[in-house]
């Protein structure tokens, strides 16, 4: 799931991808890759600090606490976030999220959603599969077994 931590579709879609987790963690598997659409104030800063918190174990905790408080985004300190998600690393915190320096994961997620013309956010990969836009609960569960099954996840319809 290419996804922008201030993009309020991208939080419900974590929530529908975390609550099937939660009922069975074998159910699911995702991968977020943070992509932070410009619109976006603070969107490039979360990413920084979840790449940081990501790097001393507490990337779950961290994603689920930014989107979470998605909507007091720029209105906290970061440190405040990084402590609600229980990595306590109060200015080094703020540090991560307000710095300049180049983060080669975060710019080559950027490079791998600019590669696929990616303009909106979330976007959903299943097994190589770009859908055209976010799946229901129903119709990721049904994409999942038909992966499980050694098909396709979605239907294929020929353009004839």
């Amino acid at each position: 799931v290419l996804s922008d931590l201030e993009c309020p579709g991208c939080r419900r879609f974590h929530l529908v991808t975390r609550a099937i987790q939660q009922e069975d963690s074998l159910a699911l598997a995702v991968r977020f890759i943070p992509f932070s659409l410009s619109q976006h104030r603070f969107a490039a800063p979360a990413a920084r600090l979840l790449e940081c918190a990501g790097q001393e174990g507490h990337f779950d905790a961290m994603v689920n606490t930014l989107f979470a408080g998605q909507d007091s985004l720029g209105l906290k300190d970061w440190a405040t976030y990084a402590d609600a998600a229980g990595w306590h690393a109060g200015r080094r915190a703020d540090r991560c999220a307000k710095s300049a320096d180049p983060v080669r994961s975060l710019d080559d997620a950027m490079a791998f959603g600019e590669r696929m013309g990616l303009q909106a956010t979330p976007t959903v990969v299943v097994n190589g599969f770009r859908l055209n836009r976010v799946p229901t609960r129903t119709e990721l569960m049904e994409a999942r077994n038909r992966v499980r099954a050694g098909r396709a996840p979605f239907e294929v319809v020929s353009a004839r």
